[in-house]
C-alpha cells in the first residue's frame, strides 16, 4: 500500500503540471478577447472607447458609402442613358424635317420659279392650281411675297387654302429645326 500511496504522490504532481499547461494553452488570447481587455480597460463615454469603436466599424462603414456611391452612379448613369436615347430619338426626328424641308425646296428650282414670277398673276394661279399642293406651295414660298399673294388672290378659295396649309405647315417645321 505504501508503494501505490508514494507512486500516486509522486504521479500527482507530473499529472497536475501537465493539466496546468493545458489549461493556459486552450485560454490562448484572441482578437476578441484582446479588444475586450482592451475595451474592459476603457471607461465608457470616453474618448478611447470612440476610437476603438470606430476603428471596429472602419471598413464596414467604407464599403457601405462606397456601395451607396456605386447604387448612385449606377442610377445617374441609368438616367444619362435614357436622356442620350431621347436626344438621339429627336435628332433622328429633326434630319427627317430637314431632308423633307430640302427636297420641298428642291422642288422649286430658280428658273420654275423666275417662269412664274414673270407671269400674270391669273395665268399663274389657274396653272399652280392645276399642280401638286406641295409643288405649287414650293413655288409659292420661292416667290417674292407680294406676288405669290397676287397669284393666290387669283387661285380657287379651297385651292389656295390648302396651298397656304401647305406653306404654313413647312414653315413651322422648319422653324422647328432652327430651334
Amino acid at each position: 500500500m505504501f508503494n501505490s500511496l508514494t507512486k500516486s504522490l509522486l504521479i500527482a504532481p507530473v499529472v497536475f503540471a501537465g493539466l496546468a499547461l493545458t489549461a493556459q494553452a486552450q485560454e490562448k488570447p484572441t482578437v476578441n478577447t484582446v479588444q475586450k481587455s482592451l475595451v474592459s480597460n476603457v471607461a465608457p463615454g470616453s474618448d478611447k472607447e470612440l476610437e476603438l469603436f470606430c476603428a471596429n466599424i472602419e471598413d464596414s462603414a467604407r464599403e457601405r458609402r462606397y456601395a451607396l456611391q456605386r447604387a448612385q452612379l449606377e442610377e445617374l448613369k441609368a438616367e444619362l442613358e435614357e436622356r442620350i436615347k431621347l436626344l438621339d430619338d429627336k435628332q433622328s426626328e429633326l434630319k427627317v424635317w430637314v431632308e423633307k424641308r430640302e427636297e420641298f425646296a428642291r422642288m422649286a428650282s430658280s428658273s420654275v420659279v423666275d417662269v412664274y414670277a414673270n407671269m400674270p398673276p391669273d395665268s399663274a394661279a389657274e396653272r399652280l392650281a392645276n399642280m401638286e399642293g406641295g409643288l405649287s406651295a414650293a413655288l409659292l414660298m420661292k416667290l417674292k411675297s407680294r406676288v405669290a399673294a397676287a397669284i393666290l388672290s387669283e387661285m380657287e378659295p379651297r385651292k389656295a387654302s390648302m396651298v397656304t396649309s401647305i406653306m404654313a405647315a413647312s414653315s413651322d417645321k422648319t422653324t422647328a429645326v432652327r430651334q
